[in-house]
């Protein structure tokens, strides 16, 4: 329970570095740091946003768990590619190649952080 508390400090402490990793990967683009953390608030609501949805939705027909599940994961990595290609005006390929470049390095975050949170929860008890 103390770990779960502890997640969304955790997610507000990395929506400015999913920034920061965005200003990174497009170090070409004229956007200062405030643009990519614009940005990167939008795209963290829509992913609360639409994760709650699916938390409902997989109440509300559990026998389509799996298929919910496949259904929010292309959604979201269909959202977060075009709002990406919108937002930065690149070429697909290039905007494929910084999606998976900000997917690595915002997952190794994540990872690093959660078992900063896990160790942290685990030393406080």
């Amino acid at each position: 329970n103390k770990l779960v508390s502890h997640l969304p400090k955790m997610m507000f402490i990395l929506l400015p570095l999913f920034a920061l990793i965005l200003k990174l990967v497009s170090y070409r683009s004229k956007k200062y740091y405030v643009g990519h953390l614009i940005y990167s608030i939008h795209v963290h609501s829509f992913l609360f946003l639409f994760g709650a949805v699916l938390i409902v939705l997989d109440w509300i027909l559990p026998f389509f768990s799996d298929w919910i599940e496949l259904f929010g994961l292309v959604v979201i990595f269909w959202y977060i590619y075009r709002s990406m290609r919108n937002i930065y005006r690149s070429s697909r390929w290039r905007t494929i190649y910084k999606f998976f470049l900000l997917a690595f390095a915002y997952s190794f975050l994540m990872l690093l952080s959660g078992t900063i949170v896990a160790l942290a929860t685990l030393y406080t008890m």
